[in-house]
């Protein structure tokens, strides 16, 4: 965790010569979310969404935060928002929306979402492959 420590040092202090750094505040999220400290990674993230409402990185990292912290209604929600913000790019969206459904034990919605992320998503890609196989297992062990 040195190497962490070091770059929320250094983050943190480009932040208080420059507050308003959208990009320091996301990469300082996302470091909390590495390390597992995710009420520090809502901080970041709601500071971020207030300076931008809507930006996609952050709905995505907030959202991977609230799983994180089992607020998955929460999670919900900016994946709905993500959905909204980034209309050609909705696999961003589907692939968290399936996750959430999965925690909530609501298989046949996850598989729904799993099947519109592969129907939407880049193919050829180590997550379009692992939600591929996701999918399958689900699907194998789930009644028609």
């Amino acid at each position: 965790t040195g190497r962490f420590d070091e770059a929320i040092q250094t983050t943190e202090q480009l932040l208080k010569r420059h507050p308003a750094n959208k990009l320091a505040l996301l990469n300082l999220a996302s470091i909390h979310i590495q390390m597992g400290q995710n009420e520090k990674a809502l901080a970041a993230l709601n500071r971020l969404l207030q300076l931008e409402p809507g930006n996609p990185p952050a709905l995505m990292n907030r959202a991977a935060a609230y799983i994180n912290s089992g607020r998955i209604y929460e999670a919900q929600q900016d994946y709905q928002s993500l959905l909204e913000q980034v209309p050609e790019r909705p696999y961003m969206a589907y692939i968290g929306l399936a996750e959430v459904a999965e925690k909530r034990n609501e298989t046949k919605e996850a598989i729904k979402y799993y099947k519109l992320y592969l129907e939407t998503a880049p193919k050829q890609t180590e997550e379009y492959l692992r939600v591929s196989t996701r999918l399958g297992e689900l699907q194998n062990r789930t009644p028609p």
